[in-house]
C-alpha cells in the first residue's frame, strides 16, 4: 500500500499552492488536485487533474495516494468573482464541498480542513469584535457558499463521524494571488511609476493576512486533534485603513502612492475585527508576518516577475 498522503484541493490557487509548498518542505507526503496543471510548471509532489464536480475522480485520487487527511481549498475564491452569476458560484462551491465530505465519509478520513471565509459573517458593526459565536449572515453568494460548507462540515461531523474544522480567513495577500488585490495593484503600479487611483476605499478597513500565516494556520488545523469547536477565525491581527496599507507599501516601494474616493466598496463588507483568541488557545496559532515584512517580500516576488 502507498504511504499515507495529505490531499490539497485547489492546488493551483494561492492558498493551496502555499500549503503544499509548506508541507512538502516539512517532509510530508502530499498530493495536489486542481482542474488544470500548475501555471509555473510541474511541482515536486504528485499533481492530479480533476474537477470536484466529478466524485469518481476524487475517489480514485484518494485510493491511489492512500489519502488520510484532506484540506479543501478548491472552488471559486472570493466575492469579486462571478458577481453576475451567483448560481454558478454556489453550484461550484457547495457541490464541490458536498463531494469532499461524502468522500471523506466513505474513505473514513480522520481529518478534513475546510477553507471558510470572513465573508460568512456578512455585514457587521465595525466597532465590535467578531468571535466564532457571531451568527453567520452572509450577504453575497460567496459568503453563502461558505456558510453552506460549514453546515455540511457540522452535519458530517455530528452524524457520520468526519472530523472536520473550518478556518474563517480574512483578506489574504501574497505571491500567486490572481484575483483582485489592492496591495499587489499598488506595488505593481509603483514599480511602473504610476499612481493607484480608486473611486472607493477612503477610510475603509481591511483585515489583511499574509499567505504564509494562512499556510501556518492550515498546518496547525491539520494536526490538532480533539478541537472543541468546529470553526476558527484566522487573521493577521491587524485592521488598517486602506490609506494606512498604502503608506506601508509606499515606504517599501519607491514611487508607490494611492488615492481613494468615497464611493461604496464594490465587494467588501463592513465588519469589525475578528477575534482570534480561540485559534491562539486551541490551534496554537499566532500571526508571524507583519504587514511591512509581507509587503516587502511580495514586492521582491513581483519585481522578479516583471
Amino acid at each position: 500500500m502507498a504511504e499515507q498522503s495529505i490531499l490539497v484541493t485547489g492546488a493551483g490557487g494561492m492558498i493551496g499552492n502555499a500549503l503544499l509548498r509548506r508541507l512538502h518542505a516539512e517532509g510530508r507526503r502530499v498530493v495536489g488536485l486542481d482542474r488544470a496543471a500548475l501555471p509555473d510548471g510541474a511541482p515536486d509532489w504528485p499533481m492530479e487533474i480533476g474537477d470536484l464536480g466529478d466524485p469518481h475522480r476524487l475517489h480514485a485520487v484518494l485510493r491511489r495516494h492512500n489519502v488520510t487527511r484532506l484540506v479543501h481549498c478548491g472552488g471559486i475564491s472570493g466575492p469579486m468573482l462571478l458577481r453576475d452569476n451567483p448560481f454558478q458560484l454556489l453550484e461550484t462551491n457547495v457541490h464541490g464541498t458536498m463531494h469532499v465530505f461524502e468522500a471523506a465519509r466513505i474513505h473514513a478520513l480522520p481529518r478534513v480542513v475546510f477553507m471558510s471565509s470572513i465573508a460568512a459573517y456578512g455585514d457587521r458593526r465595525t466597532d465590535q469584535s467578531v468571535s466564532e459565536t457571531t451568527p453567520l449572515l452572509a450577504a453575497d453568494a460567496y459568503g453563502a457558499s461558505k456558510v453552506c460548507g460549514e453546515a455540511i462540515l457540522r452535519a458530517y461531523a455530528e452524524r457520520h463521524g468526519v472530523d472536520g474544522v473550518a478556518l474563517r480567513v480574512s483578506a489574504v495577500y501574497g505571491p500567486r494571488r490572481t484575483t483582485d488585490c489592492l496591495i499587489r495593484e499598488i506595488i505593481q503600479n509603483g514599480l511602473a511609476g504610476k499612481p493607484t487611483i480608486l473611486p472607493y476605499g477612503a477610510g475603509w478597513r481591511r483585515q489583511y493576512i499574509n499567505i504564509e500565516d494562512v499556510a501556518s494556520a492550515l498546518t496547525l488545523a491539520l494536526d490538532r486533534e480533539g478541537l472543541p469547536q468546529p470553526a476558527y477565525n484566522i487573521t493577521g491581527g491587524i485592521n488598517p485603513t486602506l490609506e494606512e496599507v498604502a503608506a506601508v507599501v509606499a515606504a517599501r516601494v519607491p514611487g508607490a502612492r494611492a488615492e481613494f474616493g468615497g464611493e461604496p466598496h464594490p465587494f467588501d463588507r463592513p465588519i469589525g475585527p475578528l477575534d482570534i483568541a480561540a485559534a491562539r488557545r486551541d490551534l496554537g496559532y499566532a500571526p508571524q508576518v507583519s504587514l511591512a515584512d509581507g509587503v516587502a517580500a511580495y514586492a521582491v516576488w513581483l519585481k522578479a516577475r516583471e
